[in-house]
């Protein structure tokens, strides 16, 4: 595992820059209290504290309420001939919450067993995951703790840990060193935090 540090005030900036390579979704204001995971604009207000869980969890964006699974046709011979649409699209989901990335490691799990649904599978495979770690329960209600998902890092391609004025950065796929390229990002010797 490959560590780096980003200032935090650098933060917003490195996400706007997947953006404009890419569809990135971090979650934003929706509201007075509110957030919601919606694609980063260049004015978009990007918070990366003090803010709870989504109303809609980002693994929302793996299963789509509403999508064309398949068109059909006739062939020359009279059969009917289904063709799968798969959603090919690369996609970033920014700031997932321990929690949320819990509940994807389910999702996949789930959406694995035999026979496979293609449909999510090609999408969680051309999604990365940014997560920004909780260093305790969001408040009172949140039960986090209670199911083993405080910390969670399995599944996430980058885990930001805040520490100061700094995220500690640690790359956990080859995806996600893709994302640490550049003059924001300071490679670290030690990644523990003392």
């Amino acid at each position: 595992m490959s560590a780096f540090s980003i200032h935090k005030d650098a933060t917003p900036e490195w996400i706007k820059g997947l953006a404009r390579k890419g569809s990135v979704f971090f979650p934003q204001r929706a509201g007075r209290s509110a957030f919601r995971f919606k694609p980063v604009q260049p004015h978009s207000e990007l918070q990366f504290e003090s803010y709870h869980p989504t109303l809609v969890p980002p693994g929302k964006k793996l299963t789509p309420a509403d999508e064309t699974l398949f068109r059909y046709h006739q062939n020359d011979a009279g059969a009917i001939v289904f063709e799968p649409i798969l959603d090919e699209g690369t996609r970033i989901l920014a700031g997932v919450r321990p929690c949320d990335l819990k509940a994807i490691d389910l999702m996949d799990r789930v959406h694995r067993e035999h026979p496979g649904d293609p449909h999510y599978l090609t999408r969680r495979h051309h999604t990365t995951l940014i997560a920004i770690d909780c260093l305790h329960p969001c408040d009172a209600s949140c039960f986090c703790a209670a199911v083993g998902s405080l910390g969670w890092r399995q599944n996430a391609d980058l885990f930001l840990t805040p520490v100061d004025e700094i995220f500690l950065v640690e790359v956990l796929s080859e995806r996600g060193m893709e994302l640490v390229q550049g003059s924001a990002f300071t490679a670290c010797t030690q990644t523990r935090v003392q």
